[in-house]
């Protein structure tokens, strides 16, 4: 935009934007963010959710393929915590094999909440020790995953 005045004898044009255009930019910028910051936010926790319950799946799904397979004739369980979760090689937690562990932390302000605690599934036959379900909460958010007499295991939804 050009402007062009007389200031006494003299011409000059400015360029440029005046003070209150770039406020009204810089307005507008301010609601398009306060609008979409809080969609793109919530997208965000929730695929940090749905990553989290993936992998949880993978996970009672690696035990169960492994103890079907019959590595080393033994079982393999998975060990839930509040924070975190253990995979282990044995017949449960408290006899297993530290060395072949694996432990697996949630995100910050993670929950997990299950019954049972412990997940162990039978060498050759891979069918699980108990029934139940595990809750992952995270940015409140909660996810379900159910385990089955025979090693079934699905999210709920």
């Amino acid at each position: 935009m050009i402007r062009q005045g007389h200031i006494g004898a003299y011409t000059c044009s400015a360029r440029g934007f005046t003070l209150v255009e770039l406020l009204v930019v810089l307005a507008i910028g301010t609601m398009l963010l306060s609008l979409t910051l809080p969609v793109g936010l919530r997208f965000y926790q929730t695929q940090v959710v749905d990553e989290a319950t993936t992998d949880m799946v993978l996970d009672l799904r690696r035990a169960s393929a492994e103890a079907r397979a019959g590595r080393g004739g033994t079982a393999f369980g998975v060990r839930y915590f509040p924070d975190h979760y253990v995979t282990f090689v044995g017949d449960s937690y408290a006899t297993q094999d530290p060395s072949r562990e694996r432990v697996v932390s949630l995100p910050a302000s993670g929950a997990i909440v299950a019954s049972p605690e412990e997940f162990v599934f039978a060498p050759f036959s891979g069918v699980s020790n108990a029934t139940g379900t595990v809750t992952l909460s995270l940015f409140g958010v909660t996810r379900v995953v159910a385990v089955g007499a025979l090693g079934a295991i699905s999210v709920v939804e």
